[in-house]
């Protein structure tokens, strides 16, 4: 066990698959003293940089092993926006949805608290919504009461005084699921200024819905391209990860500079990415999709 805590600690630049594969296999054994680690960090008792790499391959293996004592350790984790950040990083947008609907325990109730908590990371209440919607296509939680949540968030959002980004998470919802009878809400959206036209416009959202899914298996395929699908095999995710990769740590040992620290080029400029889909994958190479990352920048 101390090996295995060791090495999911001081990983260096490489996945430690060989770790993650020994605890999974024992995860009935090991994993109390890794619940208890991910604890001690979502609670604020050990925020050591071991600790939290040791709550990022937790999680990621929780979710593989569908352990359902995971998902309000979850939750309460994405209320600490730095501490989610320092654990997860890209993996927010990358793999919290799959977390939370691969550990999800019956408390809608949490959820939809995480979803509507204006001190939780962004990123995180986006994905709460995505695992929401998974689970209620899939008949883990009434599709009527999702539909239902969809069609009065913008109420309880408009009441908060809420202007984050959980409204182009709404938004998204409403496409990805070609839920055209709320296009009224979305277009009152628009016009109140809760989605920002850089984002998508609401001529955009006019077109794209008219060519949103009409079948369960077309909103399933497009909530999983998007990142909301159960997590099957944590190691075969994590491998595909270009913090993982050779190139990555070829790259680092270079010194070439990150893409957060390329200069921005003088205006006036054309865009150059304005051939790439939303739903691409970033130009950038963060291994996120545009949508999430540079086009929401």
């Amino acid at each position: 066990m101390e090996n295995i805590l060791h090495r999911l600690a001081d990983h260096g630049d490489h996945l430690p698959a060989d770790a993650m594969r020994q605890a999974l296999e024992s995860w009935d054994a090991v994993s109390p003293v890794l619940l208890q680690r991910l604890s001690d960090y979502v609670e604020g008792r050990d925020r050591s940089e071991g600790a939290a790499n040791i709550a990022f391959f937790t999680l990621f293996m929780a979710g593989e092993r569908r352990d359902r004592r995971v998902f309000p350790l979850a939750c309460r984790l994405a209320l600490d926006p730095e501490a989610i950040e320092s654990a997860l990083g890209d993996g927010i947008t990358d793999g919290f949805a799959r977390i939370l609907l691969s550990t999800f325990d019956g408390d809608r109730p949490r959820l939809l608290a995480l979803i509507e908590s204006r001190r939780a990371d962004e990123s995180a209440r986006g994905a709460a919504l995505e695992a929401y919607a998974w689970l209620a296509m899939t008949g883990a939680l009434p599709r009527e009461e999702f539909v239902a949540y969809l069609r009065d968030l913008p109420r309880r959002l408009e009441e908060r005084g809420d202007d984050s980004a959980v409204w182009i998470s709404w938004l998204n919802m409403i496409l990805d699921l070609g839920l055209k009878d709320l296009s009224p809400l979305a277009e009152g959206a628009f016009a109140r200024g809760r989605i920002d036209e850089v984002y998508m416009d609401v001529e955009e959202f006019r077109d794209e819905i008219t060519r949103a899914p009409t079948t369960d298996a077309e909103r399933l395929e497009r909530l999983a391209r998007n990142g909301a699908h159960p997590l099957e095999d944590a190691i075969a995710e994590l491998s595909g990860w270009h913090g993982f990769s050779e190139e990555y740590r070829q790259s680092k040992a270079s010194g070439l500079a990150a893409p957060e620290d390329w200069e921005p080029p003088p205006e006036p400029v054309r865009n150059p990415l304005r051939h790439v889909g939303r739903n691409d994958p970033c130009p950038c190479g963060s291994g996120k999709k545009y949508k999430k990352c540079c086009l929401a920048a």
